[in-house]
């Protein structure tokens, strides 16, 4: 069986529904509530499955969370290579889908950024999208820290003040960043010269 094959199989055979089932239970319960009162028999509830099939599934509550943060990276990985077939790689692409995601299930995802950070490896979808970031911006370290920065930044600055997450403003502004992350870069390099 091919890997392509494996893969679809994974997403959407028995085993696959019943795990996006999960999830999106998961993230309906920790977008109303905070996951330190998230159980296995809540969520197992909410997914109408048993809690032996969570088990099975993910583990614990822990390995839950981490396969929700793997399953969002996932996400914006499938998102950029549908645009970058179009376009090229740009790092507009990261950070429209991101910010996105963001303001179906805000809480949610600032949790989980703030449990990915605790996390140490490559694994960590932070460290994941900070690669996909540094890819588009040419290697460029730093860059990657302003717009990564920036991006969280804007995310708790609305969060924080109960400012309603509006995508479209939230991306123009991420997109000004971005253009002027870039430009200082390029003037950086040229000065360098």
């Amino acid at each position: 069986m091919s890997p392509e094959m494996i893969e679809r199989k994974k997403l959407y055979g028995k085993k696959g529904k019943t795990r996006r089932a999960i999830l999106h239970a998961a993230k309906v319960l920790l977008e109303e509530s905070s996951w330190e009162h998230m159980t296995i028999a809540t969520i197992a509830k909410a997914a109408d499955v048993s809690r032996t099939t969570i088990f099975n599934h993910f583990g614990t509550v822990q390995g839950l969370l981490t396969a929700l943060c793997a399953e969002e990276v996932d996400e914006v990985v499938r998102y950029c290579r549908e645009q970058e077939r179009e376009t090229g790689p740009d790092v507009v692409h990261v950070f429209d889908i991101l910010l996105q995601d963001a303001a179906i299930y805000p809480s949610l995802f600032l949790r989980l950024i703030g449990m990915a950070v605790l996390t140490q490896g490559e694994q960590n979808p932070v460290v994941r999208i900070e690669e996909m970031v540094k890819e588009r911006m040419g290697g460029d370290e730093e860059a990657v820290l302003m717009l990564t920065g920036a991006f969280y930044a804007l995310l708790n600055h609305n969060y924080a003040r109960s400012i309603p997450y509006d995508v479209k403003e939230m991306q123009e502004q991420m997109r000004r960043v971005i253009a002027g992350v870039k430009a200082d870069r390029m003037r950086a390099a040229a000065e360098n010269e």
